[in-house]
């Protein structure tokens, strides 16, 4: 959010894909991995390496405790 110059929350936009009523995929058409690597890109659409940081690690955990 603070790339884009406001000081609202933003919702990333992720997509998941279930298989066998599981979720097997996440997916993200901004480039989170740009953020995990602390590097900055054009393509990351507002979201800063610490947001990108903090939502790898919710990722995660949520697929460790599947």
């Amino acid at each position: 959010a603070r790339r884009l110059r406001t000081d609202q929350s933003i919702d990333p936009v992720l997509y998941g894909l279930h298989v066998n009523g599981r979720l097997a995929v996440i997916y993200s058409p901004h480039g989170l991995s740009t953020g995990w690597e602390l590097a900055d890109s054009p393509y990351c659409a507002g979201l800063t390496a610490e947001d990108s940081i903090k939502l790898g690690v919710n990722i995660l955990t949520h697929s460790l405790l599947q």
